[in-house]
């Protein structure tokens, strides 16, 4: 290996790292916007009852991925917990799309899970230690 590959992977892991560092300053952001989350979707649709709990926990367990993050923001797990936290909220989303909604406010229920879908796709990619 010559230096300017040695260089490359070098600047490849820096980057790697600063995107990690960003998105453990972003934390008490995406936290703050569980929770509100919660309050611009609460309306009297029967589905919309399982959300407080469902975003509590939410939030709950990214403040706990996030102190993780702060503390070890080199290491593996708090990255895994939060991409495992965000993809369970979402597959339990959809089980409480699929048995609770009544059919004439399915799409509002497919259009809110589409756009949990996209953050939690964009926060996988920008996790990822390989170059873009």
């Amino acid at each position: 290996m010559d230096s300017d590959d040695k260089n490359r992977l070098s600047v490849i892991a820096d980057l790697a790292n600063a995107r990690r560092r960003a998105l453990v300053i972003m934390m008490p952001f995406i936290v703050i916007a569980s929770v509100f989350a919660y309050y611009v979707t609460d309306d009297s649709l029967v589905y919309h009852m399982y959300n407080a709990p469902l975003h509590f926990l939410l939030s709950f367990a990214y403040s706990i991925c996030g102190i993780l993050m702060y503390i070890k923001w080199r290491g593996e797990v708090p990255y895994i917990i939060f991409a495992y936290v965000a993809i369970l909220f979402i597959l339990s989303k959809l089980v409480i799309l699929t048995l609770y909604t009544p059919p004439q406010y399915l799409a509002y229920g497919v259009s809110e899970f589409i756009i949990w879908i996209y953050p939690t796709v964009t926060y996988l990619q920008l996790n990822s230690l390989h170059s873009f």
